[in-house]
């Protein structure tokens, strides 16, 4: 944790496309109650933060670099030694470029969600050089990534960021009754719809890379996904939305339903 003043924290610019935020409100913050038998991270962790400073640009690099290494391979019995083969790899460049090609669209004053698992790892409990103490107000800030915010939010305009999806599953009537449709888990209607991104950073380097072209979708398509696993925006205690809405990446989607 770094600890600082407030007049320092106000001058701060971010880089390597870090993204300075605080927590939108107290975690203690909740909308109701929920019956658990057990503490459970999601519901408590920060998901909803406040833009306080943005990098002047994003940066996404394909640019890699050769590296080698010497690989044991066995025994030579007749020579009495063990035998190596020298082989050589590939890792990207720049270790800080974003993993894929998008836009930056956030702007200071916005309120934007992120994953649970991204609120516990800059806790003000968490001591990491991400975590920012601002030792005059006693309040904690955080440097996140930008690639892992799913929405924002500014004034009443809602913009899915890093070419994520918001979506909702289907509803059908079943004797008399509302329900999910269980039988169409892969099926989702959008209800916002960010920018595709226009590329990425592949995992498999000695390999040429298909080169990315997201669907383009638009609220109130219905959309067919090659996995049935949704992520949750929102959980119950802490939801200013519709705690029906999921996320999912806009390459999940393989067809749009006509």
């Amino acid at each position: 944790m770094i600890k600082l003043k407030e007049q320092q924290i106000k001058t701060l610019k971010p880089k390597n496309n870090n993204v300075l935020v605080k927590p939108a409100h107290d975690t203690s913050f909740a909308r109701g109650i929920i019956l658990a038998t057990e503490f459970q991270d999601m519901f408590h962790a920060t998901r909803i933060w406040e833009v306080i400073a943005v990098p002047e640009r994003l940066v996404f690099d394909l640019n890699t670099v050769s590296r080698s290494k010497r690989e044991y391979t066995g025994f030579d019995f007749s020579k009495g030694q063990k035998t190596f083969k020298d082989s050589s790899y590939k890792i990207y460049r720049n270790a800080f470029s974003m993993s894929h090609l998008t836009d930056m669209e956030l702007k200071v004053g916005d309120i934007v969600w992120a994953d649970y698992i991204v609120g516990m790892h800059n806790d003000e409990s968490v001591n990491t050089k991400q975590v920012i103490y601002d030792i005059d107000n006693r309040k904690h800030y955080a440097l996140l990534q930008y690639e892992n915010f799913i929405l924002a939010k500014r004034n009443n305009e809602l913009i899915p960021l890093n070419g994520r999806v918001i979506v909702k599953k289907i509803k059908i009537q079943k004797k008399g009754l509302e329900i999910f449709d269980g039988e169409e888990k892969k099926k989702v209607e959008v209800v916002f719809a960010g920018t595709p991104i226009r590329d990425w950073r592949s995992n498999h380097l000695d390999v040429n890379p298909t080169r990315y072209s997201g669907s383009v979708v638009k609220a109130g398509d219905i959309v067919q996904l090659d996995t049935a696993i949704l992520h949750k925006l929102e959980y119950d205690l802490h939801n200013e939305l519709d705690n029906e809405l999921h996320y999912v990446d806009n390459h999940n989607i393989i067809a749009i339903n006509q």
